[in-house]
């Protein structure tokens, strides 16, 4: 079987040793390399869905800082995009 998307092959054997120091260095464990491009994934597909759906659709809901703060900030941006464009 293929490794997914994320880099996880089921067929391989994972025996590196996970130590936090190496974390973010060519030496992380393949767990955390998934890890941050699962993150860095799940932000895009976030910014894109705040900046392609209707304004009062994006703010309906709470989350979690930093993307609380984020959010809103997009919001205020697309609503003063709007206000020039008019």
């Amino acid at each position: 079987m293929a490794a997914d998307e994320y880099g996880f092959d089921p067929d391989k054997s994972y025996t590196q040793e996970d130590n936090p120091f190496w974390d973010c260095t060519d030496g992380a464990h393949p767990a955390w390399w998934r890890g941050e491009k699962f993150g860095a994934n799940e932000l895009g597909r976030a910014l894109k869905e705040w900046l392609d759906t209707p304004v009062d659709e994006v703010i309906k809901g709470s989350m979690n800082e930093p993307f609380h703060t984020l959010r809103q900030r997009i919001v205020d941006l697309r609503k003063q995009a709007e206000k020039l464009d008019n």
